[in-house]
């Protein structure tokens, strides 16, 4: 969380502050692993093993700040690197808002 502060004086020359508490957004990044002997899938988690050539499902998670309906727009940007060469393209993408299936 994280706090603006406004300073201004008021009618008789004192000096007051607005203090507005804010929250910043989240961002994470979970994956999924698939056991190779029996084919069962882990929850969301921070690590997984996978061979080369498997198909790695990952997802990426914001939590926006809680003033965001303040905002006439809003963006929000992932910055997601993989290794050149080592990883095919990304596929299969899905977007949701609240739940709910969004495109762009």
């Amino acid at each position: 969380m994280g706090y603006v502060l406004k300073t201004s004086t008021d009618e008789s020359g004192r000096i007051t502050t607005l203090k507005n508490s804010y929250t910043v957004p989240e961002f994470e990044k979970k994956t999924q692993d698939v056991n190779d002997s029996t084919g069962e899938k882990t929850g969301w988690q921070d690590s997984a093993d996978y061979d080369i050539g498997d198909d790695v499902p990952f997802v990426l998670t914001a939590k926006l700040a809680e003033n965001v309906s303040g905002y006439e727009t809003y963006s929000i940007t992932f910055h997601d690197t993989l290794e050149a060469g080592k990883f095919g393209e990304p596929k299969d993408f899905k977007v949701t808002l609240g739940g709910k299936d969004i495109t762009a």
